[in-house]
């Protein structure tokens, strides 16, 4: 084993150790590129809180985390960069081209995950601004808009939604209700 291949070894080494012991909170480094969506308005409220918890687990991965926000913009939908930069939430707005190359640049050898051969997307979606459940299926068509646009195989992608569903009393929990039926056809 030559100097470099050692230092490789230890390099690699480090990496597997769980080595974040934060006020209690402990989490084992992503194996895997990730982006995190955020979806309307009401889910991108949500961006501050989870980017800082995340950074508290996982600091060396400041800029390597992929936060995006799609937000509908009349009939259409618009897309953006999410940041914190002194505490202070920022959105880039950026062409779903300029997604893409954002989503492929996390594969690249800059970046420091131990496994390039998935992506792990997390989709948030919060119910609360529905007024009927058929948003539910806009929103699940744009998530295939956003992976054709983006280049993203399904093969590769290991997906997760939180979906925050308000069903509270009223319309609410009509249109919660419905929502979670619109899911379940999904998911068949």
């Amino acid at each position: 084993m030559n100097a470099s291949e050692l230092v490789s070894f230890f390099d690699e080494e480090l990496r597997k150790i769980d080595r974040q012991h934060i006020n209690g909170e402990t989490g084992m480094e992503p194996q895997f590129p990730m982006v995190i969506v955020f979806m309307g308005e009401k889910a991108m409220e949500g961006f501050p809180e989870i980017h800082s918890r995340l950074m508290r687990i996982w600091p060396q991965y400041r800029e390597e985390l992929c936060f995006l926000g799609i937000k509908a913009v009349d009939a259409t939908h618009e897309y953006c960069r999410l940041t914190m930069c002194d505490n202070h939430e920022e959105r880039e707005t950026v062409g779903i081209d300029e997604l893409g190359e954002e989503i492929s640049k996390l594969f690249s050898l800059e970046y420091h995950y131990p496994s390039r051969d998935q992506l792990l997307l997390y989709y948030i979606l919060d119910t609360s601004g529905f007024s009927k459940a058929a948003e539910f299926t806009q929103w699940i068509e744009e998530i295939k808009i956003l992976k054709m646009h983006c280049g993203i195989d399904n093969s590769a992608a290991l997906e997760i939604m939180f979906l925050l569903l308000n069903a509270s009393m009223g319309k609410q929990h009509i249109v919660a209700s419905e929502t979670k039926n619109l899911l379940s056809d999904y998911c068949k």
